[in-house]
């Protein structure tokens, strides 16, 4: 932008020419914007060196009102002539006729040079130059003006620069021709885009965009006469650009109609060899596009098949103001389908000498393919298909399957028989996803992409397919784009195995809840995402049959993985409630053949009550005030208290001198027959840990008061694996011991000796008086 800026003040300020003292010159570039007018003897050669005064930079000439005499083919002994350089490096670019041109220098310097026969008084140019610092090299703009080859050189040719580039070119040829642009790379340059990133644009089709980097086919060649280049090119890196204007035969073919007859296109003479460089392009509109579809066969075809990189056919699906690409191919036969309104077949071929016949293709208006649909599975292996297998599938499209077996106690087992999908990246591209139940918010039992293939088995009676694909197109080198699967019905029961991610919130149900099932083998990994994330998992429903038969049909909850030596076992119409300890709990249901059952219902969600703290390992700390009493509740309260469960709570006061009072005053624990309070119960310790007196447990319905000797007590909370109750509430309070004192000394001589004092001068006051009395008689 800072080179724009520059050379639009330049072409502001340049409006004036002055005539040139000498012929043979060396200028100096020192920040002044200068013009100068090109004139020469009657004869001989003029050559200008332009040289940048700074030690790092180059020099950018710009060539204005061009008036020279025209040549049919413009060449050195006919054009100005500008070198990188001296005469005797790279040429950049020539310049005749009319046309204006900018050259930048990759060095410190550069050399124009002309002759007495291209340019005279009346038959002259205008030569504008400026200072360039390293890493500015946008605005040039060069005119190819023949077919051989110039070059645009980036700053620091062939080392590099130690600062990395951002550069903007607009190449132009003459009316009705095109521009050619091979690139060539110097320095340290790995195969990455993150050395050299070279984007081409169309100036006239600002659609057609195409990103070089280096390993790809280094040519590029526009459908217009003029080609717009970024250069991104970082540290110690550099490339040559070779431009020229080009000559080569193209073939359109616009607002061509599909029907449902067929119709041809080919390359020009076919089957006679194509010419040199030649580029087609043709547009098929559909009549029907709300229903129909574009189909496109490669009949034959006879091209450079080396990666696609020479010779390629690309057909486009047209959508609205944009394109998208449905595949590529330069050997055949191959078909496409196109369905949006219209179809964009493109070919070129970057050979300078063509040996090759070419292709022919037809197109026709054909029924768009069905895709998803309502299946049955029974015990003989039916195929489903991607829409147009073994042709492309369509671009931003979805599409839904849902299989369900003839017997409701069977199974859907899958089959991807064939798979060659599209993906960039595992987040992105062309996938398959398959659930179990009859929706896609059922399980997912996993996920297709690129050529795997696997299988899998439903536990529900039915289970859904959903393809999706995005913009980005299939690529179509790939030989059968698409996928093959069969379904079928089995009686097998598969074990299972399914992981349960939290957050968010979730519902888990045994296979065909609230439907009965038998012979059940099934497992979950209930999973946090981080370390310190609370799970509750709460089964609400339960039906396993008899409790007794619990060896058979029962629950078993794990903390942590199976082999756990922490857990609970729900048999018979148990219900119950469980707190992660860890970042997983696990879920092992079995039933055996003889009576079927409808399972379990629970769910998964972080406690919703914030009286779990302490109960993951750590003692939760509470301080107690004398001022209010406050509550102490079971986890959950007055929720029924999750299973396995070991809280501790540290009530402490900050004054030495003072003790805890607490009361249960709410008790509701199961097991009565538990006098002992050895299975759910909670306890009180006379300090700071288990190791302190006990001051009491209390369980059942039991209701306690106890009280501290010091300022601390520890709660602790244990429950078995058992169902649990309402739990208990706790009243807890901080006081301060009360102990007799001696009064202080000074305080009873501060108040004795006045009092002495004024007794004894009302006794003298009486004694005094008496005697006064006595002396009067």
């Amino acid at each position: 932008m800072a080179g724009c800026m520059r050379l639009a003040l330049f072409l502001l300020f340049a409006t004036t020419t002055a005539k040139a003292e000498a012929c043979d010159v060396t200028l100096q570039v020192n920040g002044t914007k200068m013009v100068q007018a090109a004139v020469v003897a009657s004869s001989g050669t003029c050559t200008w060196t332009i040289t940048n005064a700074r030690t790092y930079g180059s020099v950018l000439v710009t060539f204005e009102d061009v008036n020279m005499t025209h040549h049919p083919s413009c060449d050195v002994g006919n054009s100005v002539v500008v070198y990188d350089g001296d005469s005797s490096g790279d040429i950049l670019g020539l310049v005749c006729g009319n046309y204006s041109s900018s050259f930048r220098s990759s060095g410190s310097f550069l050399t124009v040079r002309y002759s007495a026969a291209v340019v005279t008084d009346t038959n002259a140019f205008a030569l504008g130059y400026i200072q360039s610092l390293p890493g500015t090299c946008s605005g040039p703009s060069v005119t190819a003006v023949s077919t051989t080859e110039y070059n645009i050189l980036s700053y620091g040719y062939p080392e590099g620069f130690i600062i990395p580039f951002d550069c903007y070119w607009t190449v132009k040829a003459p009316k009705g021709q095109r521009v050619r642009v091979s690139i060539e790379t110097a320095g340290n340059v790995s195969s990455t885009c993150e050395d050299v990133k070279i984007t081409f644009l169309d100036l006239e089709n600002t659609g057609m965009s195409v990103t070089w980097c280096p390993g790809r086919s280094n040519v590029y060649q526009s459908w217009t006469n003029s080609a717009y280049l970024n250069l991104e090119i970082s540290k110690q890196r550099s490339v040559r650009l070779k431009y020229r204007a080009l000559e080569g035969s193209t073939c359109r073919g616009d607002d061509l109609t599909a029907a449902p007859e067929e119709q041809f296109l080919m390359t020009p003479g076919y089957p006679n060899p194509f010419p040199s460089y030649l580029e087609c392009r043709w547009t098929i509109n559909t009549p029907n596009p709300s229903s129909g579809a574009i189909r496109i066969d490669v009949l034959e075809m006879d091209l450079d098949t080396e990666g696609c990189t020479t010779d390629v056919i690309r057909v486009y699906d047209a959508v609205l103001s944009t394109r998208e690409l449905v595949g590529t191919t330069c050997e055949g036969p191959r078909s496409f389908y196109v369905y949006g309104h219209t179809a964009v077949v493109e070919f070129k071929s970057l050979r300078e000498i063509n040996t090759k016949q070419g292709f022919k293709l037809k197109y026709y208006n054909t029924t768009a393919e069905p895709c998803g649909g309502s299946l049955v599975a029974n015990s003989t292996m039916q195929n489903g298909t991607s829409p147009g297998y073994p042709v492309n599938y369509p671009n931003s499209f979805k599409c839904v399957w849902t299989i369900s077996t003839e017997n409701p106690e069977g199974h859907v087992k899958l089959t991807f028989l064939e798979v060659e999908l599209y993906n960039v990246f595992s987040s992105s591209g062309d996938f398959v996803r398959v659930y179990d139940g009859n929706s896609t918010s059922g399980y997912l039992l996993g996920k297709v992409a690129k050529t795997n293939k696997p299988t899998f088995t439903s536990q529900e009676a039915s289970l859904t397919v959903l393809f999706t694909t995005d913009y980005s197109g299939q690529i179509t080198l790939l030989d059968k784009p698409g996928f093959v699967f069969g379904y079928e019905e089995t009686q097998n029961t598969p074990p299972m195995h399914r992981l349960v991610k939290a957050p968010p919130a979730s519902t888990i149900l045994s296979p065909r809840y609230p439907g009965e099932v038998k012979d059940i083998n099934a497992t979950w990994t209930v999973r946090s995402k981080w370390a310190s994330n609370q799970m509750l998992l709460s089964f609400l429903e339960v039906d396993l049959g008899d409790v007794s038969d619990c060896n058979n049909n029962y629950i078993m909850v794990y903390q942590g993985s199976t082999s756990s030596d922490v857990f609970s076992k729900i048999c018979g119409n148990e219900t119950g409630k469980f707190l992660n300890q860890g970042m997983e709990l696990s879920v092992v249901f079995r039933t055996d053949s003889n009576l079927a059952r409808r399972g379990f219902k629970a769910t998964q969600d972080r406690p919703k009550s914030r009286t779990v703290d302490g109960c993951y390992g750590e003692t939760n700390e509470v301080t107690a005030y004398s001022f209010g009493k406050d509550d102490l509740d079971s986890p959950l309260y007055p929720n029924n208290y999750p299973n396995m469960m070991n809280c501790s709570t540290l009530l402490k006061s900050i004054f030495d001198d003072h003790y805890i009072q607490l009361e249960v005053t709410d008790m509701n624990m199961p097991h009565p027959e538990d006098t002992g309070c050895t299975r759910d119960y909670v306890e009180f310790f006379d300090g700071p840990s288990s190791a302190a007196p006990s001051l009491g447990r209390a369980c059942g319905q039991t209701l306690l008061k106890v009280q501290s000797t010091g300022n601390e007590v520890l709660v602790m909370f244990i429950s078995d694996s058992n169902v649990g109750d309402k739990g208990y509430r706790i009243k807890y309070q901080a006081d301060r011991e009360e102990t007799p004192h001696s009064a202080p000394i000074g305080l009873i001589l501060g108040i004795t000796i006045p009092c002495l004092v004024i007794i004894g001068a009302y006794v003298t006051y009486l004694v005094c008086k008496k005697r006064k009395g006595s002396a009067a008689i």
